[in-house]
């Protein structure tokens, strides 16, 4: 009996995208013979998962299926995490469409940035609801099965593999609140990833300039301050995918940059927001005060934030 290879490796179809797709697949179909042969799991039934993960991203015609699909098989086994992780990232950013196209497919949010990136707006839906039902369900019970915590592991992957295709929205707002609240989670368990425990830290550090506390589930800001939030929320994740958050240095840098921008954008009310990176642990409080009234200081202050902004790119620092 000839041995018949998976469909997602018979490179039959000469569509570049369902190419990368199988390459992928095959990839993650080896990880995840090694990581059950570790694990003692069932290889039909990862078999299984990917035979849908793979049927489900060629048809494309439910792109909420593809990521449910993957979440499936990281559940499974959370060997498969990485390789699951890049995957999930590649078609997010990858998988566009138009309305000539696949009219079906795009959202009916038409203002929406993602709207021609399906498959990316149904990776922020689908976390999303699984956020939410994993942090009631962690409240509830004080512990984490398995197949939470295979979960939480992809989640890590994405925050920080995921790019940013455009600057956030109101939409994204919830979404960036309900990842910061997670965070929170996250970091009181063990084996949280060090990059995360940073972020957080620097998130409440900057916390109180900006009004904002991401343990607070009710926060509801203006629009101004989400589309801040949402710019460090992008920032701090750049940062933590090139692994520079870990550098104690460069957490600081962030904070300071994250501030004059919050100073910039709110500088015109006279905002004064406290010390530069006040609250972030080890840090030495400093008793600087800033106040901006008037349109020249607005301008000095966005020249501050371009200037320690080219600093800190042309440092390599972001």
């Amino acid at each position: 009996m000839t041995h018949q290879p998976p469909p997602w490796q018979q490179h039959g179809n000469n569509d570049p995208i369902n190419q990368l797709i199988s390459e992928s697949l095959t990839i993650l179909s080896a990880a995840s013979v090694g990581a059950s042969s570790l694990s003692g799991g069932d290889d039909v039934e990862l078999n299984a998962c990917l035979m849908r993960l793979y049927q489900t991203t060629l048809t494309r015609d439910d792109p909420a299926k593809v990521v449910s699909a993957a979440l499936d098989c990281v559940k499974r086994d959370g060997a498969l995490c990485d390789a699951a992780a890049n995957l999930l990232t590649f078609l997010a950013v990858n998988f566009v469409v138009s309305p000539q196209v696949c009219p079906h497919l795009i959202s009916p949010r038409t203002k929406s940035p993602l709207a021609c990136n399906p498959i990316y707006e149904a990776l922020l839906t689908v976390c999303s609801t699984e956020n939410d039902r994993i942090r009631r369900e962690i409240a509830n019970l004080r512990a984490v099965s398995s197949e939470q915590a295979n979960y939480i592991k992809l989640f890590s992957w994405l925050y920080l593999n995921l790019p940013s295709l455009s600057s956030p929205t109101q939409r994204q707002g919830p979404l960036m609140r309900n990842t910061l609240l997670f965070l929170t989670q996250l970091v009181n368990l063990s084996g949280c990833p060090l990059a995360f425990k940073t972020v957080h830290s620097i998130l409440s550090a900057i916390g109180a300039p900006l009004d904002f506390d991401c343990c607070d589930p009710d926060f509801d800001g203006g629009s101004d301050v989400i589309q801040l939030l949402g710019d460090i929320y992008d920032q701090l994740r750049n940062a933590a995918a090139s692994g520079r958050v870990g550098n104690p240095q460069v957490s600081l840098d962030l904070i300071r940059l994250l501030e004059l921008r919050a100073a910039s954008l709110m500088g015109q009310s006279g905002y004064q927001p406290p010390s530069a990176g006040s609250g972030f642990p080890g840090q030495q409080q400093q008793q600087q005060q800033y106040s901006y009234t008037g349109g020249e200081m607005q301008n000095m202050t966005d020249d501050m934030y371009a200037d320690y902004e080219k600093f800190l790119r042309d440092s390599g620092q972001l």
